[in-house]
């Protein structure tokens, strides 16, 4: 059983070695990335916000010039701050990530609202609020990448039928907030720079760079102009970047792996012998696995077997009045994500319950009917707060030994 414990514990630490790494979210590719160094929360949330959208600015999902594909995306900053994620460098940077397969979800409640009202223009009798309707609709689809042929078409055939008159005969303050802020980036552009007419001296023309072809990225997305800040690291250029975030290929036809994240918890049984033991999580998008160890520290070890009564089969112990409890619990599972911070799990495995009783002699005997091992089953819930995760469950050890499991850790 030592043994067994002594594997188990080594899996454990050997694939925590595994978990993602600040370092692997910026130097995969996988990832668009940004860094904040101000503590301050609320501060490193919009330096990091706006990092994400300095880089998106320099890519095509987005249409116009690179003025207003910066001020659309900065209409946008809600959605990304509920996509992305954080975690912190090894040298203390506050890092905001979303992978380039998750962009797309940054649009879809703008394309939900596109198509809610379009079912409100369609119910209404009243021509005004159906006008104003698709004029809503109309300019967030200028906010939105390409796609949806069928919707555009449908908005447009709407608004002809509909002609012209008034569009401000619906009071929605949150909608009209967004449209005015998408009004606002669609009409901007590059400030002029001043010209300096020279009088008698002309300045030395600078060298010409060498023209080169554009890079292009895999799937469709050109990096169109990188905003010209000192501040910013070069674009990724993501295996799967663009609109069509659903394949799970990498250009060269080779499956993309999958990462996980991973969590290392400390639990505990709280029941009559309390045991601690580390647990080892792994997530995807919805299904995971886990694997968990728990003891008492204490022996098992027994010099010969006894009831409760005091009979043995030499005859009646003599007990010194020194007791001594040891449990062992060793358990793997399934985990199942339901929300983006709560999970379910469930699993199996093997556990003791075994009470001792010591003689006279200094030897002990275990107590076999109120000593319990065989089949462990457990089940619980996760709750993710940021990357501290907390779990609470309940298992059951030989159908007799009922135990409540608590659980806190870190997700990496």
């Amino acid at each position: 059983m030592r043994r067994l414990l002594a594997v188990i514990l080594s899996v454990t630490i050997g694939c925590g070695a595994l978990a993602q790494s600040a370092s692997h979210i910026c130097g995969s590719g996988e990832y668009l990335w940004a860094q904040a160094s101000d503590v301050r929360p609320s501060v490193a949330n919009r330096q990091t916000v706006a990092g994400l959208v300095d880089k998106l600015s320099a890519t095509d999902i987005l249409q116009g010039d690179k003025a207003q594909r910066k001020a659309l995306w900065e209409t946008y900053n809600t959605e990304l701050l509920n996509v992305s994620q954080t975690t912190i460098s090894p040298d203390g940077f506050i890092i905001r990530y979303v992978a380039w397969r998750s962009i797309n979800k940054v649009f879809e409640p703008r394309w939900r609202k596109v198509r809610e009202l379009v079912q409100s223009a369609q119910r209404t009798a009243d021509t005004d609020k159906a006008r104003t309707y698709i004029f809503w609709a109309e300019t967030y689809l200028k906010s939105l990448p390409k796609g949806e042929d069928a919707l555009r078409q449908e908005v447009a055939s709407m608004k002809a039928q509909l002609g012209p008159g008034r569009t401000d005969a619906v009071r929605m303050r949150n909608i009209e907030t967004e449209i005015a802020a998408i009004t606002e980036a669609l009409s901007a552009h590059k400030k002029p720079t001043k010209e300096v007419s020279a009088i008698t001296v002309k300045p030395k023309p600078k060298p010409k760079p060498a023209v080169t072809s554009p890079v292009k990225a895999p799937f469709g997305i050109r990096i169109a102009s990188m905003p010209e800040s000192p501040e910013l690291t070069p674009l990724p250029l993501p295996w799967s970047p663009g609109l069509d975030y659903l394949d799970s290929t990498r250009p060269d036809g080779n499956k993309r792996p999958l990462y996980w994240r991973w969590s290392a918890l400390l639990s505990t049984d709280v029941c009559t012998i309390p045991a601690f033991g580390p647990t080892l999580l792994g997530c995807g998008k919805r299904l995971g696995v886990y694997a968990s160890a728990k003891t008492s520290f204490t022996s098992s070890e027994s010099d010969y077997d006894c009831l409760s009564d005091g009979t043995t089969s030499f005859g009646t112990i003599w007990a010194s009045g020194n007791i001594r409890k040891s449990r062992i619990s060793l358990s793997a599972g399934l985990v199942v994500r339901l929300t983006k911070s709560i999970s379910i799990y469930a699993g199996a495995g093997y556990g003791t319950n075994v009470l001792l009783w010591e003689d006279t002699s200094s030897k002990w005997a275990k107590v076999t009917d109120l000593s319990h091992e065989g089949l462990l089953l457990e089940a619980g819930a996760l709750y993710n707060i940021n990357h501290f995760i907390l779990g609470l469950g309940l298992s059951e050890t030989d159908f007799a030994v009922a135990a409540l499991t608590l659980s806190a850790g870190w997700t990496f």
